[in-house]
């Protein structure tokens, strides 16, 4: 009888994990700034999620674990349309200044 194998997909891939700690007020604790982190591999689709920086292991853990998911298709990635949809208004805000570059 032969041994069962088992491996993560991911295992052989050079995966790049990225987080953004966004701006926080003066009364906002490093611990609850907010964070967006992506996973994903070099010219390939990658996966976002965000939370709190005293979380940021939690995040990359799921997201590591959902992509690996994606890549095998046992799951398929939430549509970027679909989670738009049902954000609520003022929910997500993104700011451009060309005075800050």
């Amino acid at each position: 009888m032969s041994g069962l194998s088992v491996s993560n997909v991911l295992d052989s891939k050079e995966v790049v994990i990225t987080a953004v700690v966004l701006e926080g007020d003066g009364d906002t604790s490093v611990r609850d700034r907010d964070i967006v982190v992506t996973v994903g591999i070099a010219e390939e689709q990658v996966m976002m999620d965000s939370g709190k920086l005293s979380q940021l292991q939690a995040v990359v853990e799921r997201l590591w674990a959902q992509y690996a998911q994606m890549q095998v298709g046992a799951e398929t990635a939430v549509d970027g349309e679909e989670v738009l949809g049902e954000a609520e208004a003022g929910e997500l805000a993104f700011t451009y200044s060309d005075e800050e570059f």
